[in-house]
């Protein structure tokens, strides 16, 4: 380390000329930053951390704009992709990329000049090709580069090969002007990247690197395109983390594969090491279930690093490619990891002992405990090869991506926050469908806007002073349309056996349903999914041990011949629900279980009222708590949420059989999971927390086509045509500056989505666009079943 050290503060003080492209592979140099310059490698503030510095050399007498920058600081790391570059006015140039958080990743050129009087032009290029390429071997390996040799330094330096380029001998400009001459793209020095599957005829073109940049103000409108922005506090780390100690437990599987890295920059999988792959039981298996994942070298089995099995690992497999893809996030440093399994048995070794592993730590019981029909389930949803719809590709209405919006409206002013009451921000969204209205909760206030016939966000009304019987004010947890949206229901956090009503042509709250202390409410639905548009006055409440009937012209509100609870010691937990047209009724868990209901459990009184409900078909989960549901209006599609991921589930098992009405037994179909790439959500911030997921709503007998989900920033619309036939990885992403509190679609569309974030409300817009035009890997993933990952 110290060796090191020394040998790069010795290289200071090469002159040379730094010239800034603008952007892509042909570099168009079209800004000198500085004419005379001085290069200078440095130590950074941790262990095998390093900086390149670039400072401005002014000579007595020489005019500069002494307002401008004098220095710039690049960290030294993989993924600035260092390479070798043919100069405009000398025979050593060496270009990289500024990795450094929220800078937008431009390229940077360092020309050496040729007339250093104390190094010739040559020498000093190899210097300084010795000393970064040491500091990038440190940064990786986490280790002296001290026995490192040529081979080891050469992977680092790309274009090293005397790369084609014009024969350019123009003067370097001075910073006023502007060279208008190009440079070729120079070639990789590591082997052809080798892609997962054959290259499909139609495939979206790939994304360069300034598409990721921060934009200027005003900038989304002139593009047409708004660039999505890497998160600014994250570092895609390029090196090993912290290897700690090794996990002591009992192993439970071992086996040798290679392990890759995502490098951003290149879009490539980038080879590592020869591992040997250890899951070690750190837990006792009977009270506690804990699992840890590490990395050992196979040479020397040294210990590379070591992570605690969980679901935000977001581990997902690749068959084809006999492969597996993984996050790992500590802090701020986000790596994404990919291991290639020699064989196929220990590909399914892998995957098979992971995913039980990965229930038991969600579940806290043992994998063995469920039915054997249970386990096979959950093993079917991480098989590529389940029983689909044909195929038909990709037709015109399935390539959506985001419009810019035009506008926005904010849902409170200045003024409005200095009123009586609880001032706050936006943090519910309700959307109507009958009078196209949608509803957000702000503090004790609810905006009120409308849906104008050019798809646009209108802003009608504030209803204020939000207040319960006692004149207290409150904030909403759960705003429903009820009555044929002529009145809101709404649940108060502060009383939890009590429904709110507000006459929405007043507006006021005109009543308080009080449903006693035996039956606390956590949310509310309606018997079918679109009866919200009817003068239906009865309404569903839902606990974590039952769900109830109320009836508001009674006078206890509750119908006990129409509710259901199960018994304490059952701990049920019972989290969220959804209703089809025909009132069949999914209820998901914060277990991760999932019971699905015939439509006669709520019609038909129950003859004992002690007596807890029964459903046809229970579906385990993955042990995840399941944040939402929501199923299609025919009843064959269930959507779960969970934090990391979508549950698509088919209902219908058998020809005029669903599990809604039938007991699927050992018929269930194979579930679908949803998952953003892990590329994506490594430049999302390395981490993913859904919101409730919901089918675009239809009228009359059309098929839902689309679901819309967020997480922080970030709306993401998924092709539900397209996962029908199994592919699963069609979806749109699109960034706001403020994290997203709610999105739904539009009623009977499935290209407008209403969207509120904390202070904003507005229309996201879709549209069909051409293959060539959806380009950014947030607008729209590949769309084939497994997308091609290109390893170097």
């Amino acid at each position: 380390m110290s060796g090191l050290f020394g040998y790069v503060k010795s290289f200071l003080g090469y002159n040379g000329e730094m010239l800034k492209p603008v952007s892509g592979s042909l570099f168009s140099l079209n800004k000198c930053i500085f004419n005379s310059s001085q290069l200078e490698i440095r130590k950074g503030n941790g262990q095998f951390e390093y900086e390149l510095v670039i400072k401005r050399v002014v000579y007595e007498g020489e005019d500069y704009d002494d307002s401008t920058k004098n220095s710039f600081v690049f960290p030294i790391q993989d993924r600035m992709n260092l390479t070798k570059e043919p100069a405009l006015t000398s025979e050593h140039a060496f270009s990289w990329l500024d990795v450094t958080p929220g800078t937008g990743g431009h390229r940077f050129v360092f020309e050496i000049s040729e007339d250093d009087e104390e190094n010739s032009g040559r020498d000093a290029a190899e210097e300084f090709r010795v000393a970064i390429c040491k500091c990038l071997y440190e940064n990786r390996y986490q280790t002296s580069s001290s026995e490192a040799n040529n081979e080891d330094l050469k992977q680092f330096l790309r274009g090293d090969s005397n790369p084609s380029s014009p024969n350019v001998k123009a003067k370097v400009p001075s910073v006023d002007s502007t060279p208008k001459k190009e440079v070729s793209t120079p070639q990789k020095a590591a082997s052809t990247p080798l892609k997962r599957e054959s290259t499909p005829k139609k495939e979206f073109s790939t994304p360069q690197k300034e598409e990721l940049k921060t934009p200027k103000k005003g900038e989304e409108k002139k593009s047409g395109k708004t660039p999505i922005r890497g998160d600014p506090n994250v570092v895609l780390a390029t090196n090993y983390p912290e290897k700690g100690t090794e996990a002591q437990g009992n192993q439970v599987v071992s086996m040798e594969a290679q392990l890759y890295q995502f490098n951003v920059n290149s879009n490539v999988f980038e080879p590592r090491d020869d591992v040997v792959v250890s899951i070690k039981s750190t837990g006792d298996n009977k009270t506690t279930f804990s699992y840890v994942l590490s990395m050992f070298k196979k040479a020397g089995k040294d210990l590379i690093f070591s992570q605690s099995i969980n679901s935000d690992m977001n581990m997902t497999y690749f068959e084809k490619e006999h492969s597996v893809i993984w996050l790992y996030k500590i802090a701020s440093h986000v790596w994404t990891w990919s291991l290639l399994f020699s064989n196929q048995n220990d590909e399914d070794t892998f995957k098979k002992v992971f995913h039980e592993k990965l229930w038991e730590v969600n579940s806290q019981k043992p994998f063995s405990k469920l039915k054997d029909e249970e386990q096979d389930w959950i093993h079917q949803s991480y098989r590529e090869d389940v029983e689909m719809e044909d195929d038909d590709g990709l037709q015109e209405e399935d390539m959506m991506d985001f419009e810019d919006e035009e506008e926005f409206f904010e849902s409170a002013s200045e003024d409005e926050e200095e009123e009586e009451g609880i001032s706050g921000k936006n943090s519910l969204l309700t959307v109507g469908a009958k009078n196209q209205r949608s509803f957000v909760a702000r503090g004790s206030k609810i905006g009120v806007f409308a849906h104008t016939p050019d798809n646009k966000m209108e802003f009608k009304t504030t209803i204020n002073r939000l207040k319960n019987g006692k004149g207290d004010y409150f904030t909403p947890k759960k705003m429903v349309l009820h009555e044929a949206e002529s009145s809101m229901l709404m649940l108060n956090p502060e009383q939890k056996d009590t429904v709110m009503r507000m006459d929405l042509n007043r507006p006021d709250i005109i009543d308080e349903w009080k449903l006693g202390e035996i039956y606390p409410v956590n949310d509310l639905f309606h018997q079918t999914k679109l009866s919200q548009m009817d003068n239906e006055a009865l309404v569903m409440g839902l606990n974590r041990m039952g769900f109830m009937t109320i009836d508001p012209r009674t006078k206890e509100k509750v119908v006990p011949n129409h509710s259901y609870s199960y018994k304490a010691s059952t701990k049920p937990e019972l989290s969220c629900v959804a209703t089809t047209e025909n009132g069949q009724m999914a209820v998901g868990s914060s277990k991760g279980e999932i019971r699905l209901f015939s439509s006669k459990t709520l019609s038909t009184p129950k003859k004992d009222l002690e007596s807890a409900p029964r459903a046809n078909t229970s579906l385990p989960g993955f042990g995840d708590p399941i944040l939402g549901i929501d199923v299609s209006k025919d009843g064959n599609w269930i959507l779960a949420t969970c934090k990391t991921y979508l549950l698509v589930i088919p209902a219908e098992f058998a020809e005029g059989k669903n599990g809604f009405d039938n007991k699927m037994g050992k018929d269930k179909p194979a579930p679908r999971r949803l998952q953003l790439k892990n590329e994506h959500i490594a430049m999302m911030g390395g981490s993913v927390n859904f919101t409730t997921a919901k089918f675009n709503v239809t009228e009359g007998k059309d098929e839902e086509t689309a679901i819309v989900t967020s997480t922080g920033p970030f709306v993401i619309a998924w092709n539900f045509r397209k996962v029908k036939q199994n592919q699963l990885n069609i979806y749109q992403i699109k960034q706001y500056d403020e994290v997203v509190v709610g999105d739904q679609f539009r009623f009977g569309d499935d290209k407008n989505i209403i969207v509120a974030t904390p202070q904003n409300v507005q229309m996201a817009k879709r549209a069909v666009q051409t293959f060539e035009s959806v380009s950014s890997p947030f607008r729209q993933s590949s769309p084939f079943k497994s997308s091609p990952i290109r390893r170097g």
